[in-house]
């Protein structure tokens, strides 16, 4: 047998759990989002990078981009499109959006802000998680864009019998 001052309590518990979750949730989704987004606007530069690090002797970065953008148009300064936004949205999702589940198991809000030894903590916690999960989706990023583009589950595919699944962390 309950009263309702149980009940009450027992929602009162409950509550704030889904509140954070909540929160956790936009945290994860508004830190995938906006840098996926930019990912838009940076690829051409970031496949005029690429091409200039594979040249023997490259041209300016502008140069690069127009020998692209001649060549091959649009599709050329944004090859490698999909997996340069699956990179930006996985990177900043593991990278901010763990940070603060990681402090909140780290660190009781009720005692106050988080030490900076925590916060560090939690930082370095979210930052090596998307090393891990992102670096094979660099690299196959790499490859897409200067290669001129490729499927997104191919890259992975050709990463993987290429280099084995130790190769996806090199």
């Amino acid at each position: 047998p309950h009263d309702e001052h149980d009940t009450e309590e027992s929602k009162q518990e409950v509550l704030p759990r889904q509140g954070a979750q909540q929160s956790y949730a936009r945290g994860f989704m508004a830190s995938s989002l906006a840098p996926a987004l930019a990912a838009i606007f940076t690829n051409p530069v970031e496949v005029g990078k690429v091409r200039q690090q594979l040249d023997k002797q490259p041209a300016s970065l502008v140069a690069t981009l127009r020998h692209v953008w001649q060549s091959h148009g649009l599709a050329g300064l944004q090859a490698g499109l999909q997996i340069s936004v699956l990179r930006e949205a996985s990177k900043s999702f593991f990278r901010i959006g763990c940070f603060t589940p990681i402090l909140d198991q780290l660190h009781d809000a009720a005692q106050g802000p988080a030490p900076l030894y925590k916060r560090m903590a939690a930082g370095m916690s979210s930052g090596a998680i998307a090393a891990l999960v992102c670096n094979p989706i660099e690299l196959v990023k790499t490859r897409q864009q200067a290669a001129g583009g490729g499927a997104v589950l191919d890259g992975f595919r050709q990463l993987h019998a290429a280099e084995g699944l130790v190769g996806m962390w090199r």
